[in-house]
């Protein structure tokens, strides 16, 4: 009997055909899941690494290594740190050492990182602190120290964050590693060769050879003192005398590295009528080149007793100003004097007062050379250290040369 044919059509799948397709889409759907549960672990794991956030970490650094330092931050923030469940994230801020220093002093604003120009210099100020670094020994990149504090004055957040930024650098294969004291006796020699600096090698610490190799231009105000104590007779002339030549050169050596000078000189009030001890001969607002202000210094008189403070106060305040619109960014004042004060309408605190507030706008190192054995040094010092500077003792106009130098290095 012959087969009998229906009109309705067979559209039903095969049954091996159903199971295949369940499976394809159960696997899509895993695979799926597995995604979404990757992603979703993912973002957890960085929530948990990074649970407290955000930090920044400052870079104090010099203009002398301003590359170095971009560099080495953006090499930091490349490999993502992760200090104490904080996200760290550096970044660079262009400090002077004198800047630097003052912060340092004062205890204020501080980093924990620290990038200086003099590192000689940097670390003498870091220990006349009480701060301490955070190791006895550090990184050196294309000769620039990476110095970190420890956390006896900072908090052990920025502490441990500045460690974590030495420990990257040292670790990194493109950095030195110095004794502290080897940098402070000027003996560590770094090879830039090693990094990515110049092909010669750099001393570092070592105000000699910085000073030598590129010392940067420095706005410098200087403040004489011009009463009788300056009159001492030594070796048959008067210590003003005996000081000028070399004072002069140094004037006309700051000009030519691109610097500028100021002179101001005090006493008392010698003349009726007159009520300011001081004279600005040359405001260092003028931007001199040494060349007035040399000319000046040797036509300068003797004569009263020395108002310290309210001349100190006075050309403070005139060199803190100018620096506010200078393009140099080292600014110096540097107080000559062979006497204590002795007069006046300002007392030792209101000058140190005076001074501080300033400093905070306006930083402008102040260092003292002092001719003999009669000024009070222990006042002196207190004017200086508020601004990050020292006293500079000489025996006799004959050493003021060399003092005078090592003031200014």
């Amino acid at each position: 009997m012959g087969r009998h044919s229906s009109d309705t059509k067979n559209y039903h799948l095969a049954g091996w055909m159903w199971v295949a397709s369940v499976a394809v889409i159960a696997i899509l759907a895993l695979a799926f899941g597995w995604n979404a549960l990757h992603s979703s672990n993912e973002a957890d794991s960085s929530q948990q690494h990074c649970a407290d956030g955000d930090y920044n970490l400052t870079v104090w650094s010099s203009e002398n290594h301003h590359d170095t330092a971009h560099r080495l931050v953006d090499n930091y923030n490349g490999d993502q740190h992760i200090v104490r469940d904080s996200c760290v994230r550096a970044e660079v801020k262009s400090m002077t050492d004198q800047q630097a220093s003052a912060s340092i002093s004062q205890k204020k604003n501080l980093t924990s990182v620290w990038i200086p120009d003099d590192a000689q210099a940097a670390i003498t100020a870091i220990t006349k602190s009480g701060l301490k670094l955070s190791s006895d020994k550090v990184a050196v990149v294309d000769g620039a120290p990476i110095l970190t504090f420890g956390s006896g004055a900072i908090e052990e957040m920025k502490a441990r964050a500045g460690t974590d930024f030495s420990s990257a650098i040292g670790d990194g294969g493109d950095a030195q590693i110095a004794a502290v004291s080897d940098i402070r006796n000027g003996t560590f020699t770094s090879d830039s060769s090693a990094s990515h600096g110049t092909n010669k090698d750099t001393a570092v610490g070592n105000k000699q050879s910085q000073s030598a190799q590129s010392s940067s231009p420095q706005d410098v105000t200087f403040l004489l003192d011009t009463s009788n104590a300056m009159g001492v007779m030594e070796k048959g002339k008067t210590r003003l005398d005996v000081i000028r030549e070399s004072l002069s050169e140094k004037m006309l050596s700051i000009g030519k590295n691109k610097g500028h000078v100021g002179l101001w000189n005090y006493s008392s009030p010698l003349n009726p009528g007159v009520k300011n001890p001081f004279r600005a001969n040359v405001d260092i607002s003028v931007k001199d080149d040494g060349t007035i202000s040399a000319a000046r210094l040797n036509q300068l008189g003797l004569g009263g007793s020395a108002y310290t403070y309210d001349s100190i106060m006075a050309t403070y305040r005139s060199a803190s100003y100018a620096a506010a619109n200078s393009s140099v960014t080292n600014h110096r004042m540097v107080l000559i004097t062979a006497s204590s004060n002795q007069g006046g309408a300002n007392s030792l605190d209101q000058a140190i007062a005076a001074i501080k507030e300033l400093n905070k706008n306006n930083p402008v190192q102040l260092d003292i050379v002092t001719l003999g054995d009669s000024v009070d040094v222990s006042s002196m010092k207190e004017l200086a250290e508020v601004t990050g500077g020292k006293v500079y003792a000489a025996k006799d106009s004959a050493n003021f040369a060399d003092t005078l130098e090592e003031a200014l290095s």
